[in-house]
């Protein structure tokens, strides 16, 4: 495991490359202890020793990289923020520096990791982040240098966003929805007044450009394809090179005497151009889904061959083969998938004696927003050859997605969900840049104390699932990480507790959260082909693991009662555990059934279905939340009940109006980093379990994020999305007696 102290480094030649790469600064991140007294904080804080705090972080999949002489820089991130940054030996693809929140990343930018990424912004056809704006609240998607002047693609920000849906039949096709936008489109060249506006009527053969590229003395762009309905056949669009002499567009009809159409990747290597396009007829792939749509990808010729073409010295080569296979069937229920091949080539990388193409196919997973989510895939070209090879994404990289390819210094690196992956020419094959981080997915399910380790259990993050599923276990006496994957414990289902049993066994539930099943029946497995996602509880003990178990005295089903034409019918329905939490010496399981008392011999304390159970704030008893008996009619009423595991007797008061209802109490119950203080009330400030509770707060830590403090016997550790920070009990003794020697 890397650490982020750059005095844990081996190599002396590496650690004099990484001091000056690093020049920029060893930030101060240092955490500090604060107290707050009678409500209000203490003016003073202290520092926390950093030899006692660690940082542990979740490395997944790229946000951005950078290329140096000797190093590949990567910055990750979660959904929400930036998590850390990697440093890679170029020649090894070892991992050798790692920053994190302990550095002051990521305000504390090395110079190794290149400018900032500007941030990225949705487009409706185009090659990659909108990173300009125009008039007229015009965006540029592609630019190039030629001749003294800049020329630049505009389109509308957002367009498809700003089409109203009330609008209907007229914009539920691709055709219609691009031949409006082709109206709206251009290309300029200059500034300011000087700008020289082209479009079709200067010989472009389409308003909509999403590609420029300026190779051997020439400027070529390619135009988005559309449909002509009269004609029956492809009308406007095409690849297009500029007559400067003329100050006007001619549109290419052929390369290597083979048709040039849907031209999707331009690149100009040297003073080659390269060209991707595909070959076909008719329409494919005309209906907007939804309505709307942020990728009209899929709006296509019957594709029959994929081309790549290079002008190298005035002529012209082209090599081409079939189409990847279109991908499987989505989401039971879905829609079919297309016909034909959707693959479309986005960008390639000329490397030693051959080319790396990297496209995109449609994705099988289905998207309930939308921006139609697309796979990638890579193939290589031999060129002394002309034959092709093709990756598989799970043998040959071992991932199960691939997002994109990065060029850059000669290098090619391929970008996928779980990392990336550096091009090795000399054996011509791919090699995953670890990071050897210690967490395998950024949101957590849970956390908790067992033993003398701490367990952290996973769960799914959205739409699009980051991470696997499983236990990280920390043991806290050898300082080291452990992993149950799924295939272990049986289940690929998110963690929702883990509780330490007083009999030393380590409980846990697993259960999807309500509010994603659906998007996870959407998104499909986090890991196509692995282990079923199968809910129930499971137990380690002894060195042993076993799930599902069978709690007995816990009745599996209940009966319930529904109206039918015929009258009502009572059948019996399966009553899943929904909550398991330890309390003094005691467990506590819920389901539909009631509430049940354990381990061992499991006795019911509170009979009938409950929203959910917690420790109460006092930590010696059972909060109880159920919804009171009433009329169908009407809002819901509440009733929270305390139990005291001593004499096993509940009180039930009534919730006060509006205090409580179902949903927002199952999102406080579920919400892992809300369960112990919000960080709204204490500003950067994290409260931590101590004597009395709620007294010390370390900080100061990133605002506008959600963390949680756990306590284990040997630290306490503050939770947060893709990271989690370690802070030795010493240490916080250290900073602690300063405040109290004051």
């Amino acid at each position: 495991m890397i650490e982020s102290r750059l005095s844990m480094l081996q190599a002396p030649a590496t650690a004099l490359l990484l001091a000056a790469a690093c020049a920029a600064g060893e930030a101060d991140g240092a955490l500090h202890l604060r107290r707050k007294q009678d409500g209000k904080f203490l003016p003073a804080s202290h520092a926390i020793p950093a030899a006692g705090t660690r940082a542990f972080t979740y490395e997944g999949r790229p946000d951005a990289l950078h290329v140096t002489d000797r190093l590949i820089a990567v910055r990750y991130r979660t959904a929400r923020r930036d998590i850390s940054g990697v440093l890679f030996d170029r020649a090894t693809g070892k991992a050798v520096r790692r920053h994190t929140g302990l550095d002051g990343w990521p305000k504390v930018r090395p110079a190794a990791f290149g400018p900032a990424k500007p941030p990225s912004r949705p487009l409706l056809v185009g090659p990659g982040v909108l990173y300009e704006w125009g008039e007229e609240g015009l965006g540029t998607v592609a630019s190039a240098d030629f001749a003294g002047r800049t020329f630049r693609a505009v389109q509308p920000y957002r367009f498809l966003r700003h089409v109203p849906r009330e609008r209907g039949q007229r914009f539920c096709r691709w055709t219609t929805v691009l031949t409006d936008l082709n109206g709206k489109c251009r290309l300029e060249a200059g500034q300011g007044e000087r700008t020289r506006r082209y479009t079709m009527s200067d010989g472009l053969a389409g308003n909509i450009v999403t590609h420029l590229a300026a190779a051997g003395g020439v400027l070529w762009a390619a135009c988005v394809d559309i449909w002509d309905d009269e004609k029956k056949a492809w009308g406007t669009g095409g690849l297009c090179r500029y007559d400067a002499g003329k100050d006007r567009w001619v549109r290419v009809e052929t390369v290597a005497g083979r048709a040039v159409r849907w031209v999707t990747l331009l690149a100009a290597v040297g003073d080659d151009l390269w060209v991707g396009f595909r070959e076909g007829k008719d329409l494919e792939g005309d209906r907007v889904v939804y309505g709307m749509g942020l990728y009209p990808g899929h709006y296509r010729p019957r594709t029959t061959a994929v081309v790549l073409a290079r002008l190298s010295g005035g002529r012209w080569s082209a090599w081409s083969r079939a189409p990847a296979g279109r991908p499987g069937r989505g989401a039971p229920g879905g829609d079919a998938q297309p016909p034909s091949s959707t693959e479309v080539p986005r960008r390639l990388a000329v490397v030693g004696g051959g080319v790396l193409l990297y496209s995109t196919t449609r994705s099988a997973r289905r998207s309930g927003n939308w921006e139609v989510p697309l796979d990638g895939l890579l193939s290589r070209l031999d060129l002394p050859g002309g034959t092709w090879r093709a990756f598989d994404a799970r043998r040959d990289l071992s991932t199960h997605r691939l997002v994109g390819l990065h060029v850059q210094g000669g290098e090619a690196l391929a970008l996928s969900e779980t990392g990336a992956h550096q091009w090795d020419g000399r054996a011509g094959r791919w090699r995953r840049l670890d990071p050897h981080c210690a967490l395998v997915n950024p949101q957590f399910g849970d956390a908790a104390a067992v033993g003398g380790e701490l367990w952290v259990g996973y769960t799914a993050e959205g739409f699009w699932h980051q991470g696997r599923q499983g236990i990280s276990r920390y043991d806290e006496k050898a300082g080291r990480w452990t992993y149950m994957p799924p295939r272990e414990l049986g289940t690929s289902c998110p963690v929702r507790s883990i509780a330490a049993g007083p009999d030393g066994a380590a409980w846990v539930l697993f259960r999807r959260r309500e509010w994603l099943m659906a998007m996870e029946a959407m998104s499909g497995p986090a890991e196509p082909g692995g282990v079923e996602c199968v809910e129930g509880l499971g137990r380690f003990a002894d060195g042993r693991w076993s799930f599902p178990l069978t709690l007995p005295g816990v009745p599996q089903t209940v009966a319930t009662t529904w109206t039918t034409a015929e009258g009502p019918k009572t059948v019996q329905v399966a009553a899943p555990i929904t909550d398991i939490v330890r309390v003094g010496d005691g467990l506590f399981v819920a389901s539909a059934a009631g509430v049940f008392a354990g381990p061992g011999s499991w006795r019911k304390v509170v009979a009938g279905p409950v929203l959910g159970i917690a420790t109460g704030a006092d930590g010696r008893t059972l909060e109880i939340v159920r919804a009171c008996d009433g009329p169908e009619q009407g809002p819901r009423t509440f009733e929270r009940g305390t139990c005291d595991p001593r004499t096993g007797r509940t009180v039930f008061a009534k919730c006060p109006p509006g205090e409580l209802d179902f949903y927002s109490y199952q999102r406080r119950r579920q919400e892992f980093y809300r369960r112990d203080g919000a960080l709204a009330s204490n500003g950067p400030w994290v409260p931590i379990p101590a004597e009395p509770a709620g007294e010390w707060f370390v900080g100061p830590v990133e605002a506008g994020g959600a963390y949680r403090a756990v306590a284990t016997a040997h630290a306490v550790w503050i939770a947060s999305p893709g990271q989690l920070i370690r802070i030795g009990r010493d240490a916080l003794a250290a900073a602690r007696a300063v405040e109290d020697g004051r």
